[in-house]
């Protein structure tokens, strides 16, 4: 996957498995993008509430609220937000 890169393009990662946060995480830290992880969709939507990010990453099965649940918020709360679901 190739994103564009654009000066300060913030993504927001969100999975409860810690090597997989941490994997993404890095990956695309390396490309030079601004990287925060959230290992829950309530850590996300704190996340959210307090900085402004460009793109998400979602994991679709999580504990608690799932990541399609989030997905519903965060269109509903932050419309500019694009959103990918991982499986």
């Amino acid at each position: 996957m190739t994103l564009k890169k654009e000066p300060g393009v913030s993504i927001l990662v969100v999975d409860d498995e810690p090597i997989v946060n941490q994997s993404l995480g890095d990956w695309f830290r390396q490309d030079g993008y601004q990287v925060t992880t959230a290992s829950s969709a309530k850590e996300a939507l704190r996340l959210v509430a307090e900085h402004t990010f460009d793109i998400a990453f979602l994991d679709i099965k999580m504990p608690g609220m799932d990541g399609l649940e989030l997905q519903e918020r965060l269109v509903r709360d932050c419309p500019d937000l694009s959103i990918i679901i991982m499986t």
